[in-house]
């Protein structure tokens, strides 16, 4: 008997000393194993068989256990009778006799055939071998499970160990990671597909299945019930997070969408014509609830100088009831005739004189009220310096480290009341005159940015740019005038870009551009305006209001069409539905009945 580890999986198999030096396959891992060479032995003299004095030993009769009578031979089993039981023969004098034992015959004749070693089929290396077997071996180099020695030619099943089809242990776990691994990945990209494809890619769930198991059952080519239940719940573990990629797509699409959405809403500013309107609809009862309580805070806000948006906790439905009024105002406002904006304008200034018409009147009275010290807190003179920083490009970065955001607002609804009220103290030709210092004041300051586009425009065309900043003149007139982009903004992207020689080169054309504007009246600026719309037909100094209205309807298009409102829950319900339980069924079976199949495919080579 042989007995060693299999050099696969370690696991102790006893074979036959015939098999030594031949591969077998293991019957635990099914490995190909070499059996080693058996331990060398001393033979010992042994006597060969004799069939002739077999033969004769079979007549010999054997001798009684017992003595027997002599006269009738019958067998006496008490010895220390003095008569026979039979024939009453007396026995006084053969009491103990015993019967007479045959002769032994002699060993060896001359006449006895020499013995007769015959080499039985399949003999190997002079051993003998099952015939099942050898014929069997004979088919295939290698033995297999059918082929294993069996009991009573050398084979030990006390210490063979369970032959049972497990796969081994690192063949195993490998397999499973690849599976998952690569399930993983694909149903990552289902996830993505299914998300902007809808219902219809809901087949790949059926996919990941499939190729889950062709994966796990080409690795391990196992067929145990234990592995292919493990690789089924792989596949569905792989659809489930399929699923769970989709709805977060969903959720950060619709939620992306929503804020771009709001975004170009706020892109266009509550004028005195909508808010004019939104004040009159609200007078007359057309809002209510939520709608009349945020118009009411918008109104407020706009009179105010103030940004109603921080006072907002905006959730889901906070954006929803803004979106809805102000499309409400500017559909009311589309309708309207100039001459009657026009007239929403005169009661809007009777009932507001506070209302600073132009937005660059709030940092131009300020600058005044700074440069005449008309602001004795300390905490207002910092928050005004640090506003008027934004004049020229600037950022006050000690002030903002360390001022809480607190006492920045508390500040800044200060300085807008002292503002508000100087504003209400000054005429017109006051107000003007605040703005053209704060112009002087801050040279690359450009409150009215259409009114520097046209004079830059002028400049370029008479020559009346510096050369050093004629590149960047043309890159702002191809952008902001032509719309379309210029190679002056591209980089390479292995130097670093220089953000702050960019920075002062724009506000040096800036100041030179605003200093050729402040020698102009309103008159002539308005006059280069109209030239510069008829050169540039595309352009328009004003916000182009239905263009935002399409793109916000398309945006709501887009978010009704995903079904969903933006939260997680919601996109998850959208990926579960009764279809899909059927996609998801499909694919499980492809998992468990690939992988068996595979497996007992490996099973049977």
């Amino acid at each position: 008997m042989i007995k060693f580890n299999c050099s696969g999986c370690q696991k102790a198999i006893g074979v036959d000393e015939k098999y030594a030096g031949r591969l077998i396959k293991c019957p635990a891992c099914e490995n190909a194993t070499r059996v080693p060479n058996a331990e060398p032995k001393i033979p010992t003299a042994t006597s060969p068989a004799n069939p002739v004095f077999e033969a004769t030993m079979a007549h010999v009769p054997k001798a009684p256990a017992n003595p027997v009578c002599p006269s009738c031979q019958t067998e006496l089993f008490n010895p220390s009778d003095s008569m026979c039981g039979a024939c009453g023969h007396v026995l006084d004098q053969i009491s103990s006799a015993k019967a007479p034992i045959a002769p032994r015959p002699t060993g060896r004749t001359a006449d006895v055939a020499a013995p007769v070693t015959a080499t039985p089929v399949g003999m190997s290396g002079g051993l003998p071998v099952n015939p099942a077997i050898a014929s069997s071996a004979s088919a295939s180099p290698y033995a297999t499970q059918v082929d294993a020695p069996k009991d009573g030619y050398g084979y030990d099943p006390s210490y063979q160990t369970s032959s049972k089809m497990e796969p081994s242990t690192g063949r195993s776990i490998g397999a499973w990671f690849a599976a998952v691994g690569v399930g993983l990945f694909l149903a990552l990209i289902w996830g993505v597909l299914a998300s902007f494809f809808g219902t219809g890619a809901q087949i790949f769930a059926w996919a990941i299945g499939a190729v889950v198991g062709c994966i796990a059952g080409l690795i391990a080519r196992n067929p145990s019930l234990r592995f292919c239940l493990a690789t089924t719940a792989g596949a569905l573990l792989c659809m489930l997070f399929g699923r769970l990629v989709s709805a977060w797509v969903i959720m950060f699409v619709v939620s992306g969408m929503s804020s771009i959405q709001q975004f170009g809403m706020s892109m266009i500013p509550d004028t005195g014509v909508s808010i004019g309107v939104m004040e009159e609809m609200n007078s007359n009862g057309e809002f209510e609830g939520d709608e009349k309580d945020l118009a009411e805070m918008k109104i407020k806000s706009f009179f105010s100088n103030e940004d109603y948006s921080t006072s907002i906790e905006y959730d889901e439905m906070e954006w929803e009831t803004e979106i809805e009024l102000d499309k409400k105002v500017r559909e009311v406002v589309r309708e309207m005739s100039d001459e009657e904006q026009q007239a929403i304008l005169e009661k809007v200034r009777e009932a507001h004189p506070e209302w600073m018409d132009q937005p660059w009147h709030y940092d131009a009275i300020m600058d005044s009220m700074l440069v005449n010290e008309q602001i004795e807190d300390e905490g207002l003179l910092a928050h005004a310096r640090s506003e008027l920083a934004k004049l020229d490009s600037d950022y006050d970065e000690e002030y903002f480290r360390n001022t809480t955001r607190n006492e920045m607002d508390e500040r800044g609804e200060k300085l807008r009341e002292l503002v508000l009220e100087k504003y209400v103290a000054m005429d017109d030709q006051e107000r003007k005159d605040a703005i053209r210092s704060a112009r002087i004041n801050h040279p690359s300051w450009t409150p009215v940015q259409h009114e520097f586009l046209v004079m830059l425009d002028a400049m370029a065309e008479s020559g009346d740019i510096p050369d050093h900043l004629k590149a960047k003149a043309k890159s702002t007139i191809n952008i902001e005038l032509k719309g379309i982009y210029d190679d002056a903004f591209d980089y390479d992207e292995d130097e670093e870009y220089d953000y702050e020689a960019q920075q002062e080169l724009e506000n040096e054309l800036k100041a030179v551009v605003n200093a050729e504007l402040l020698k102009l009246d309103q008159d002539e600026i308005d006059t280069m305006i109209a030239k510069a719309q008829e050169k540039y037909p595309s352009w328009d100094p004003q916000i182009n209001q239905e263009v935002f209205d399409e793109l916000s309807d398309g945006f709501g298009e887009v978010i009704d069409r995903f079904e969903s409102d933006g939260t997680f829950w919601s996109s998850l319900r959208t990926r579960f539905k009764a279809l899909d339980f059927v996609w998801l069924t499909l694919g499980l079976i492809s998992a468990f009945a690939i992988v068996y199949t595979l497996g007992q495919s490996g099973k049977k080579r």
